[in-house]
């Protein structure tokens, strides 16, 4: 349902083909790390603000806090996994994360304008 609702957002914002990728990926990485490894996360909720320096796309969700920047082992050849995180890493200009006013964890991307 996210997904569907993202992409209807960066619709009627008429973001151009590579932002919507980038927005679309990030947003598919981060929210099936939350499902795998965030517990209970409650709602999770996306928020999509373009600017001048790009669109920064916010996730906002109640799961086990975990800051992205934090060193991660090294995707291995031999395992799934371990590629997600260091997709968005390249992918943002920036990452903040830290709590929202009301709690939840949210992690803000920007992606850069193009």
């Amino acid at each position: 349902m996210l997904a569907a609702e993202l992409a209807a957002a960066l619709d009627a914002l008429g973001v151009d083909p590579r932002t919507r990728y980038r927005a679309e990926l990030i947003a598919e990485e981060i929210v099936t790390n939350l499902a795998k490894y965030g517990g209970d996360t409650g709602p999770v909720e996306i928020r999509l603000a373009p600017g001048e320096a790009g669109l920064e796309l916010a996730i906002l969700d109640r799961g086990a806090p975990f800051d992205p920047e934090t060193p991660v082992p090294e995707a291995r050849d031999d395992e799934p996994g371990g590629l997600g995180l260091m997709l968005v890493r390249k992918m943002a200009a920036r990452l903040d994360y830290g709590p929202a006013d009301d709690g939840r964890n949210r992690l803000t991307v920007l992606i850069a304008a193009s």
